[in-house]
């Protein structure tokens, strides 16, 4: 068995294979038993194209017991022009897939940056806002340091207040 027939084929490679039916039919049998790449494979299916059909075929194909040579060569003409449509039909189908599934790829990494870019915004404002909580809790801190040192100067101010006024009341109480 020949390694390279089990490996899927893609439209190039079925072109430009000889087909190895024989007969006066221009017509191709259903079920191929060619495997075929999957971008290859959506293209046919989706136009209704046996890949046998691409294939080609040389003049003595056609050739049948008792068929005049002109109809032979009418038949390779017509399954030869039906080829050639074909296979334009499959690579613009072909052409379209791959075209769609770039673009899909470049959508995907579109949304993939637009999501890396949404995390480092994130990021950002994460780190922003924890760096303003920061600023908001040295304010903080600061004012009640200030508070503090406040009521510690209005206590020692009370307290210094209140020694003079009683050793005045007891000044006064001697007299």
């Amino acid at each position: 068995l020949d390694c390279r027939a089990k490996r899927p084929q893609n439209l190039e490679e079925i072109y430009h294979k000889v087909s190895d039916l024989s007969g006066a039919s221009i017509a191709v049998p259903e079920g191929s038993r060619t495997i075929l790449t999957p971008i290859t494979k959506q293209a046919c299916e989706k136009h209704g194209i046996n890949p046998e059909a691409l294939k080609l075929r040389d003049l003595d194909s056609f050739w049948e017991h008792g068929i005049d040579k002109e109809i032979q060569i009418l038949r390779h003409d017509a399954y030869s022009r039906r080829r050639g449509e074909l296979m334009e039909i499959a690579r613009n189908e072909r052409s379209k897939l791959h075209k769609e599934e770039s673009s899909t790829e470049r959508s995907m990494h579109s949304v993939s940056s637009a999501r890396t870019d949404i995390w480092e915004q994130q990021a950002k404002t994460s780190s922003t806002l924890i760096e303003m909580e920061e600023m908001r809790l040295a304010k903080l801190k600061k004012r009640k340091e200030k508070e503090i040192l406040d009521k510690i100067q209005y206590e020692q101010k009370n307290a210094s207040g209140s020694k003079s006024n009683e050793t005045q009341r007891r000044k006064g109480g001697d007299a």
